[in-house]
């Protein structure tokens, strides 16, 4: 999804840091949280954490994003 939807047109993805914490399924449902954890304007970077649960409400992911925007895009 990162670079694709998130966080959107004009990011590009510097480092990614993925961790698997247990077993995903066919048919299982995954519901992925992203949220903002560090934003330095002057770099132009923001840090993303996401977490992923399945239905059962069982962490399954967890990872790190480091994104650099465009100045057109920050601005």
């Amino acid at each position: 999804m990162l670079n694709t939807r998130l966080p959107g047109p004009g990011a590009i993805c510097l480092s990614q840091q993925i961790e698997y914490l247990g077993p995903i399924f066919i048919g299982d449902t995954i519901t992925a949280v992203v949220e903002v954890t560090a934003w330095q304007p002057e770099k132009h970077l923001i840090t993303l954490k996401t977490t992923c649960h399945n239905q059962d409400s069982r962490q399954v992911i967890t990872g790190q994003a480091v994104m650099m925007f465009l100045k057109e895009v920050m601005a």
